[in-house]
């Protein structure tokens, strides 16, 4: 089982611990609070950059702000597991991610090679 594999496994296995046998495939509340979580966790990753600083974007104006790397890399998982719900609630496990990831990926440097 890859990593990938893991976290679908992990994140599959906390959400029928919190919502039990319910079903979360196409569930509108479960894909709501999900996506509202997922703002409210952008935003959290924003405030751990320097995003207000004038060092590193021209509308700055925070020059005391810096990055904090680790709360960063935290909020960037809590980031991770609310949209592994939302494939859980699209009923896309680990293998469709990826192979729609590569792509998508393909679809982007072909786009950057013709000049999108």
């Amino acid at each position: 089982m890859d990593r990938l594999d893991q976290i679908f496994n992990k994140q599959l296995v906390l959400q029928n611990k919190l919502y039990g046998d319910k079903d979360l495939v196409l569930n509108q509340e479960y894909i709501n609070l999900h996506i509202m979580a997922i703002y409210d966790e952008i935003g959290e990753v924003m405030r751990e950059t320097a995003w207000k600083n004038p060092k590193y974007t021209p509308f700055g104006w925070k020059t005391s702000q810096e990055i904090n790397q680790e709360r960063f890399k935290e909020e960037l998982v809590d980031v991770l597991h609310f949209f592994i719900n939302l494939c859980i609630s699209s009923d896309m496990g680990s293998d469709e991610l990826f192979d729609r990831y590569k792509n998508k990926n393909s679809v982007n440097h072909k786009r950057k090679d013709v000049g999108y």
